[in-house]
């Protein structure tokens, strides 16, 4: 309810009601007091005409943007401002203009009705058209710090994961318009800047790499000035990162706002979105690490202390930079960077929670078998040797817990070797407890759990990998204001159009039918509440040009299918072929493909003369004649047709008994007679399969049959004394 402003203006245009709201700005009694522009709701910072666009009714919209004049007491103070900022609260949205409160709702069908209604025609050219789009409220070079560009960046759902805002960045919402945006600043800029970095880091990872082999040579042989080049590069690079945070400052409210929570968590969010706070900690532990180098070599003495501690610097700093550096040089490469999405998304959801689930039961099993493990004090069994000792037993079930490395059990002798021959009984029952718990811990460690971790990561690799596209782009578009925040000004503007008549703009090109009624269309798409999808009217001539293109197309498949005769594959060719042509994905059987196709004629308004060519209702141009919508009929000259009845003459050799050979000349005629019957259920059945596994299905069924029948043809002649 906190979209529904304070006042009852704010609530009639929230629900769209315009006879309401026209009445109350029109009235005597209210019309110096009521204003779509004024009285903000003191909770929220909505004012009536963003109560409005909360709503996502572009009619609404329309209407309170129509409202140049009800009447004389409403003229010219009562329409609504495109460019009215929503009034910073504790609890609101921010300082928004309605485009940006569209965006930052992940509204699509508004968003894209604002942007265009913002639009300037350039010139038209029959169905073509150039607009100039506005940038000043899209473009993050804007002074604004909730432009879209960078509303993009900071929206998400709560929970680290893409939110309703960021969809807008895909392909589907004004074919990729904003993406182009961030291309073209690539493209002009923070490309160039990616490769300044990414040449900085290596020129600093190299050293980094040298300064820790160094440690294991004698000081006099070690490079003394590579810790200073180190420290040296890993300053200019968190330089670099302390001057990006400044200029976000200053586009934020500067260093005064961090007095406040909200500014506070935002910058912390920022900061963690762009990887600074691993930078930070990649940077500390070179400096440390480099810096106790360089005193050693100024001391003339190594100190095993420092030494120490050098080493895990510099092991920890060379792993987190490493890791940097990769996912830096992905950035620009869309395959690349989502595979590095994919593998840091396993790491950081599905693999901290495993190894959890598995170090519990790890520890189970290990205190259960230390315990029954039958052992003496100073007593050395050869049952399971690690389990002779607590150390030794933790590291072999953490070796297979982790690498799947099994420790074996040896009973041999230590069921009669035992001492005292009084708790002989107790001690094998004690050291069966111990065999059971090997087994079960063998069973579900090595076995269930490992196995069960690699269907689970390949599994979530599918999922993850389908939604990745998103990620990368958002990183994508991060590493652009990233470097935006870099760019100094000397260098240039920084924004994604051109410069039209003193303002910043994005030209494009666009059909006109598509322009002027993509808004209702989304607006049509979206309102289902009413239980009827709403039609668009392109005029007559649009309707008569898609009526040429679907004649066309279906006189192609009617020429199509003359030409296939009675052939069987070439029927399989023309249903493929019209299933391109109508655009429909070629699933299922025959059958349900041109059932399909038979709908989709339907569904697009088909000549009765057009559909009965599909159909096959004139058999002899047809290969395709159905039953009505059940199926498909086999052709009339189908090779179970034209196979011959088999007969075997009986000739008699000189010695042989007529008997037996009448005999297998009868088992004979029987063999090949039902090898017809199959064949001819194979053909039959050949009619209704597409796929390739029901074809390599029947492919193997004949050639059983075809084994079967050499093989009885065989037994037969041996038994009857005859050659097969």
């Amino acid at each position: 309810m906190k979209d529904y402003g304070s006042s009852p203006l704010g609530f009639a245009c929230h629900f769209g009601a315009k006879g309401v709201v026209g009445f109350m700005l029109s009235h005597p009694r209210t019309c110096g007091i009521l204003d779509l522009n004024k009285n903000p709701c003191p909770l929220t910072g909505l004012y009536p005409f963003h109560a409005a666009v909360t709503s996502g009714d572009i009619d609404g919209v329309k209407f309170l943007l129509s409202l140049d004049g009800l009447d004389r007491f409403t003229r010219n103070h009562k329409s609504a401002d495109l460019s009215l900022l929503t009034k910073d609260s504790r609890n609101g949205y921010g300082e928004l203009t309605p485009l940006q409160l569209a965006v930052k709702r992940g509204d699509k069908a508004l968003a894209e009705f604002m942007i265009l209604e913002r639009a300037v025609v350039q010139w038209q050219w029959g169905p073509v058209m150039s607009i100039a789009i506005p940038l000043d409220e899209i473009d993050s070079s804007g002074p604004s710090p909730s432009d879209v560009m960078q509303l993009l960046d900071s929206e998400d759902d709560g929970k680290g994961r893409p939110g309703l805002a960021q969809q807008l960045i895909l392909d589907t919402f004004m074919d990729g318009f904003l993406f182009e945006l961030f291309r073209v600043k690539w493209q002009r800029f923070a490309r160039g800047t990616l490769v300044m970095l990414i040449i900085l880091d290596i020129l600093t990872f190299v050293p980094l790499v040298i300064v820790g082999m160094e440690i294991r040579l004698a000081r006099e042989d070690r490079t003394w000035w590579m810790p200073y080049w180190v420290m040296t590069g890993a300053l200019l690079q968190i330089g670099l990162d302390v001057l990006a945070i400044s200029a976000w400052l200053e586009e934020n409210g500067g260093v005064r706002g961090l007095w406040t929570r909200r500014s506070r968590q935002r910058l912390y969010a920022w900061m963690q979105r762009n990887s600074l706070q691993q930078n930070l900690v990649v940077f500390l532990a070179t400096m440390a690490g480099c810096g106790i180098a360089a005193v050693e070599a100024g001391a003339g003495h190594d100190e095993a202390t420092l030494k120490m501690a050098q080493r895990i610097m510099l092991a920890g700093a060379v792993y987190l930079d490493v890791v940097g550096l990769m996912g830096t040089i992905c950035i620009p490469f869309q395959r690349l960077g989502i595979f590095s999405i994919v593998v840091d998304q396993l790491c950081s959801t599905d693999l901290p929670v495993f190894v959890m689930f598995l170090g519990g039961y790890a520890f189970t099993f290990l205190t259960t078998m230390y315990i029954a493990y039958p052992v003496e004090y100073n007593e050395q069994l050869d049952v399971c040797p690690p389990f002779n000792d607590l150390l030794t037993a933790a590291k072999a079930m953490l070796d297979l817990s982790t690498t799947g490395e099994r420790f074996g059990m040896y009973l041999g002798g230590a069921w009669v070797e035992k001492p005292w021959e009084n708790d002989k009984v107790l001690w094998n029952l004690n050291l069966l407890v111990f065999a059971f718990f090997y087994y079960l811990c063998m069973l579900l460690m090595h076995v269930l759990f490992l196995r069960l971790f690699m269907a689970l990561l390949s599994d979530r690799f599918a999922a993850v990998k389908r939604s990745a596209t998103l990620a990368w782009r958002l990183n994508f578009l991060r590493w652009v204001l990233y470097a935006e925040l870099l760019q100094p000004s000397f260098m240039g503007p920084t924004w994604s159009g051109e410069l039209l008549n003193g303002q910043w703009a994005c030209v494009l090109q666009k059909p006109q039918v598509n322009l002027a009624n993509r808004a209702k269309d989304k607006k049509s798409a979206k309102d289902k509440k009413g239980g009827e999808r709403q039609g668009v009217d392109a005029g007559a001539t649009t309707r008569r040009a898609r009526q040429g293109i679907f004649v066309d197309k279906v006189e192609t498949i009617k020429r199509r299918l003359k030409l296939a005769g009675g052939s069987s594959m070439a029927a399989f060719k023309v249903v493929s072929d019209a299933n391109a042509l109508l655009g429909i994905p070629s699933l299922g059987s025959l059958a349900h493909q041109v059932d399909v196709i038979l709908r989709e004629l339907e569904a697009q308004s088909a000549p009765p003369a057009a559909a009965a060519a599909v159909s096959g209702s004139n058999s002899d141009s047809s290969p395709l004649p159905t039953n009505g919508r059940s199926g498909i009929r086999p052709p009339r000259n189908s090779m179970a047709d034209t196979i011959p009845p088999l007969e075997v003459k009986t000739q008699t050799a000189p010695g042989e008994c007529v008997e037996d050979k009448v005999m297998e000349s009868k088992l004979t005629n029987e063999i090949m007679l039902a090898f017809d019957s199959i064949a001819r259920s194979v053909t039959k059945s050949l009619k209704k399969v597409t796929s390739v596994e029901h074809i390599a299905g029947i492919f193997f069924g004949a050639m059983v049959a075809l084994v079967a029948y050499q093989y009885i043809i065989t037994v037969v002649s041996w038994e009857t004394g005859g050659m097969p």
